[in-house]
């Protein structure tokens, strides 16, 4: 029963590979993280969306919600992406700028030795969606645009959402399903 287990995870991780995590025009993608009970420990799993398709571009799973986990993710935002304007929207986790900042990059090569300059994408824009709670319900909401133009974030949510204003409602739906078919991630 356990090799028919992992075959099928195999067969599943090589139609992931060949079917999403290929570069696309992805325009907008939402990344967020889910805290998971299981026995004996508590486990995170990040994930991201392509908000114009809703595609779900996969996820990653780590004991700890570190910047481990959140590389692993943006890797995977970076293996799916085309260098071409792209907005990318988080909840308030730091981690997620250093790491977009850091991935987001394409090397200037010279044909000097040594490591060679990384120039940052162009039209990457990237915003935050922070809530702020109190008896675990939302009493603000603070949209912060953390790199770009306010002109290139106003194109890029009027293209990929039909307009409307910076939020991680994508990503929320996506976990909410989650949690309501996945018994341990419910709350």
């Amino acid at each position: 029963m356990e090799g028919w287990i992992e075959g099928a995870g195999q067969h599943c991780e090589k139609v992931h590979q060949a079917e999403v995590v290929q570069p696309r025009d992805l325009g907008q993608v939402q990344a967020d993280e889910i805290r998971a009970k299981i026995q004996g420990g508590i486990l995170w799993l990040a994930m991201a969306l392509m908000v114009p398709a809703r595609l779900w571009l996969g996820g990653a799973i780590s004991a700890t919600r570190d910047s481990a986990l959140i590389r692993q993710v943006v890797a995977l935002i970076r293996a799916c992406a085309l260098p071409r304007a792209l907005l990318l929207v988080t909840d308030g986790l730091a981690t997620y700028l250093e790491c977009f900042r850091r991935v987001f990059c394409t090397p200037q090569r010279t044909g000097q030795r040594g490591r060679p300059r990384l120039l940052a994408w162009m039209g990457v824009v990237i915003g935050q969606v922070v809530k702020r709670y109190q008896r675990r319900r939302v009493v603000a909401v603070t949209r912060r645009l953390v790199q770009g133009t306010m002109k290139a974030l106003r194109r890029l949510l009027t293209w990929t959402q039909g307009g409307g204003v910076l939020n991680t409602a994508y990503s929320e739906r996506l976990n909410a399903t989650f949690r309501a078919r996945l018994a341990a991630l419910v709350r």
